[in-house]
């Protein structure tokens, strides 16, 4: 029995080194997957959430020449990526889906793209395709997928300079420079930290050229680069009107580091901000330390195989530290999205050197391990809904279409206002409302604040329409709901209806 339990796990073991088909097999199986699930969270239709509603809102009712200037509700995004994006949504409609079609591309690229650089770093195909496994299940990555924001495009902009960066430092010629030129002036207008990969790609390329005869024309390469991105700050970043309200929201989230660099706090908010990146790639805080020791293995291997390239990998989080303690950039979950592949490239690299370079470790270890760090996304996934959802705004008006009255009000708290914009020309009763029938603004339990309306006009069936997912600082979901109502109560309404849906809620007051 014994020797049968030691045949099958030197069997298994086997399968996961490069000679072997099997785990390559395996590998593209969970890709095709991961892939697999993105489609299907993208046909889950989820609807649009405030910051994605507020920039939806800014392609759908601006023209293109507008898109070039400072947008709406305090919204940010790369020119080519508003640009695409309008495409599609002229092209398609402009519904919501139309504009998660981008975001879904820039997955698919950006999972080869982490295969290829992996393969680059690794010369192991099996590990490699361990990173892009891993890396196209992760549950963060798949929200992303879908999301209608720049994120998922910046990402894979910067692991494609990273990629460019690494097949230029292998070219003996200058033949196809023009080439690599040109693909990486685009990428600044797709990414706003494509500066970050294309300032450690320079350090990277010209030392890799030290001595060589095509320091020149790489020279020229990295130049057009720089200019690309001087042009686009000149136009499009250098004195934006929405600077000094972006410093004090990102402020207010911590993203800053902390000026005094002697101090207790700038090393604790330093440490907390290394571990961003693994806290996006696993919802698991036990198996966390363990993808923080693989990757500190794979920083020590690359570190000794390829020192210089290693800092393709880490140089742009260096420079956004920097950038983060100047307050030039904030430092701040979904802005270091792009963090998460180059962590699981050196997770990978890490394991390549435990598993499959060394042959000490138990093979029990080798064979629970590794599946076990992908299976623990499947794990992520399965905890929270899927198809992924968020604000769904979208069923709460449906139910106030089919039961609002002619001479009801209707309130909307401000947190709802961009979801009911963009949905609102589906539902032509709500739409026919009168402007002395809208009421917007924020309860606080004893008040309200009101950006649209008075509270003169609370003086009939009111409806409430809410969303759950955001609100004020140190406010709870049920916090935020409870002082609405609280509102209401005192104002002599009574709850006649209240409907719930995933992240949105509608409710009917009626004055005593």
């Amino acid at each position: 029995m014994k020797a049968k339990i030691l045949l099958i796990i030197s069997t298994v073991r086997e399968a996961l080194h490069p000679p072997q088909k099997i785990a390559p097999f395996i590998l593209k199986g969970i890709i095709a997957l991961g892939i697999t699930l993105a489609i299907v969270n993208f046909f889950g239709f989820r609807n649009l959430w405030l910051d994605e509603a507020m920039l939806a809102l800014n392609i759908k009712m601006h023209s293109i020449l507008e898109l070039l200037e400072p947008l709406d509700y305090g919204q940010v995004a790369p020119i080519g990526f508003l640009l695409i994006e309008k495409f599609f949504a002229h092209l398609l409609g402009y519904t919501d889906w139309s504009m998660r079609i981008l975001p879904l591309l820039f997955y698919f690229w950006a999972v080869y793209i982490t295969y290829l650089v992996s393969l680059e770093l690794i010369k192991d195909r099996v590990f490699a395709l361990f990173a892009a496994a891993l890396f196209s299940t992760s549950w963060n990555i798949l929200y992303y997928s879908s999301e209608v924001k720049q994120y998922m495009g910046e990402l894979s902009m910067g692991l494609f300079i990273v990629f460019l960066a690494l097949k230029l430092s292998d070219t003996k010629t200058s033949k196809g420079y023009g080439y690599y030129a040109i693909l990486g002036s685009i990428t600044v207008w797709f990414s706003h930290v494509a500066i970050l990969f294309i300032s450690t790609s320079a350090v990277f390329l010209v030392l890799k050229a030290r001595g060589r005869q095509i320091l020149k024309p790489l020279f020229l390469v990295i130049a057009s680069w720089f200019i690309s991105f001087l042009v686009y700050y000149l136009l499009f970043i250098h004195d934006h009107p929405t600077k000094g309200f972006m410093i004090n929201f990102w402020a207010n989230l911590g993203a800053f580091m902390p000026q005094n660099i002697a101090s207790p706090s700038f090393f604790k908010d330093l440490f907390e901000k290394i571990q961003i990146a693994l806290v996006l790639l696993t919802h698991s805080n036990w198996l966390r330390p363990l993808f923080a020791f693989l990757t500190l293995v794979g920083i020590f291997f690359l570190s000794i195989k390829k020192p210089s390239a290693l800092w393709l990998l880490l140089g742009p989080v260096i420079i956004h530290l920097g950038l983060a303690y100047l307050k030039m950039y904030p430092f701040h979950s979904r802005l270091v999205l792009y963090q998460v592949p180059l962590c699981v490239i050196l997770v990978s690299a890490g394991a390549y050197l435990l598993f499959a370079q060394r042959k000490t470790l138990p093979p029990l270890i080798t064979i629970l391990v590794l599946p076990l760090l992908i299976i623990n996304n499947f794990f992520s996934i399965q905890e929270h809904a899927f198809p992924m959802k968020n604000e769904e705004v979208k069923p709460a008006l449906r139910y106030l279409n089919e039961n609002i009255e002619e001479e009801d009000v209707l309130f909307i708290d401000d947190f709802a206002r961009a979801g009911y914009a963009f949905y609102l020309p589906y539902f032509p009763k709500i739409k026919n409302l009168k402007t002395e029938q809208m009421v917007t603004g924020i309860c606080h339990g004893d008040s309200c604040t009101f950006t649209k309306g008075s509270l003169n006009q609370l003086d009939r069936k009111v409806w409430v329409l809410t969303t759950n997912l955001f609100s004020r600082a140190g406010r709870t979901r049920k916090e935020k709901l409870r002082e609405t109502f609280e509102f209401f109560h005192k104002q002599g309404y009574e709850l006649e209806i209240s409907k719930n849906f995933h992240g949105a809620s509608i409710h009917k007051f009626t004055k005593k």
